[in-house]
């Protein structure tokens, strides 16, 4: 559980620092948000399914294993 909680710190500390760097040079958030977002938005139906695919096993396997330690 430590692990997701970290991955996901890290998460909004990157995007958080691309944000930043991204006020820095002048651009608005709306254009920030874009650029961070602009990947996602062209992806294949092959590549969403494999990304959700990996996005389930790294979430779902520290929750599981939580939940099994605790019995």
């Amino acid at each position: 559980m430590q692990v997701l909680l970290i991955s996901v710190l890290l998460l909004f500390l990157s995007v958080g620092f691309v944000i930043a760097m991204d006020m820095v040079i002048g651009l608005p958030l709306h254009e920030s948000l874009s650029n961070i977002t602009s990947p996602f938005l062209f992806m294949k139906m092959d590549e969403v399914i494999t990304l959700g695919f990996v996005m389930i096993y790294v979430i779902g396997k520290p929750i599981i294993l939580h939940f099994l330690s605790k019995r």
